[in-house]
């Protein structure tokens, strides 16, 4: 048996969606006019391939309406989380985006 909605856990709030390709997918099935955007997402901790994949059907299911913003991160415990230099990030962002299709 169901519990009451009022007596149900409720998932502790957090700063940012893991993913937001998933998120935005679902704003613009709902919406047909505002642009949608993802803030930052941190180049070097994203493999670019997948980023380029996702970012191209988000943006084809939104009938063009994806803004992307890019960055080489500030936070040196992201990093350390992922095992990646935080020293070598710009490098990394400009390499990753030399290499892509990415602007």
């Amino acid at each position: 048996m169901d519990r009451p909605a009022s007596s149900r856990k409720r998932p502790r709030r957090t700063k940012g969606c893991c993913c937001p390709f998933i998120l935005l997918a679902s704003i613009a099935e709902n919406t047909h006019s505002i642009r949608l955007g993802t803030a930052i997402i941190t180049i070097p901790l994203e493999s670019t391939l997948r980023l380029a994949e996702d970012a191209a059907t988000l943006d084809l299911i939104s009938r063009k309406r994806l803004e992307i913003g890019i960055g080489s991160g500030y936070d040196d415990r992201s990093f350390r989380t992922f095992g990646v230099s935080y020293e070598n990030g710009r490098e990394a962002t400009t390499e990753r985006l030399r290499t892509s299709s990415m602007p």
